[in-house]
């Protein structure tokens, strides 16, 4: 169904790709308390804000510099 990343630089690929073929990404996003990730999508004219948005708001592991409880698991264009 998605594709899973841990690292940073993987999501940053993902959003490399999705700007290289003019495409959204979906980012699914795991919360404290929700048995299922949270899934957002990101059409291609926000690709790139959203790409600089979650590397100064998630560490290198994909958590929440605010919120460790708060984690990217996934992350595909559409």
């Amino acid at each position: 169904m998605y594709e899973n990343i841990k690292t940073m630089d993987e999501l940053k690929a993902t959003c490399d790709i999705a700007l290289a073929h003019k495409k959204g990404i979906v980012v699914l996003i795991k919360l404290p308390g929700l048995e299922a990730p949270e899934e957002i999508y990101n059409p291609p004219s926000n690709v790139r804000a959203k790409r600089d948005y979650y590397t100064k708001t998630y560490k290198s592991d994909l958590r929440m510099v605010h919120n460790d409880a708060i984690k990217i698991v996934g992350c595909y264009t559409k």
